[in-house]
């Protein structure tokens, strides 16, 4: 865990952290939001390049970077991606993703699952582990804005993405 509280960590702060303790996989958890209030659901990235505009939106925020700034990341990062842990962290992403949306729907019914997706989140550069990033809902979406308010919602996030990781660590035949 990279804080006790709602302090922010500076996004390479994160991946360092991560990388000094050793850490086996890296998962950082986010709340989305979108200009159209009508968006929701949860969505799992890795570490890729990608041509989906929305992916670039999403990831453009979540860096503070403008989009054409990202196609300029996206070619830094095409060399790094290539030794990168991308089979692993696509993997994991897709056991979170696949355990989230499971998990959720088992009391909202109406969960929608935006799938799994590769784009540049700074936030996974320079990982020496597999790692993803979850978004858990839209905060702009008054519904979600409104669950992710309760106890119960949070609650059954938290225990998506750890049955996601369980599953990943089963599948690569890891030690729990």
């Amino acid at each position: 865990m990279t804080r006790d509280d709602d302090t922010f960590v500076e996004l390479p702060e994160r991946t360092a952290i991560a990388n000094t303790k050793n850490a086996d996989i890296f998962v950082s958890v986010h709340v989305n939001a979108s200009f159209n209030r009508a968006a929701s659901g949860v969505e799992t990235y890795y570490l890729d390049l990608t041509n989906d505009k929305v992916a670039m939106r999403v990831a453009a925020r979540e860096n503070a970077v403008s989009t054409k700034k990202m196609s300029d990341l996206q070619y830094i990062l095409n060399d790094l991606i290539k030794t990168a842990k991308h089979n692993e962290s696509s993997s994991l992403a897709s056991n979170i993703q696949e355990s989230l949306i499971s998990t959720l729907r088992q009391k909202y019914s109406d969960i929608k699952g935006n799938g799994l997706k590769g784009a540049p989140f700074y936030v996974l550069v320079g990982t020496h582990m597999p790692a993803v990033l979850v978004e858990v809902s839209f905060i702009s979406n008054a519904k979600e804005e409104a669950r992710l308010k309760e106890d119960v919602y949070i609650n059954e996030i938290v225990n998506g993405i750890t049955s996601g990781i369980k599953a990943y660590v089963k599948e690569m035949g890891m030690a729990e």
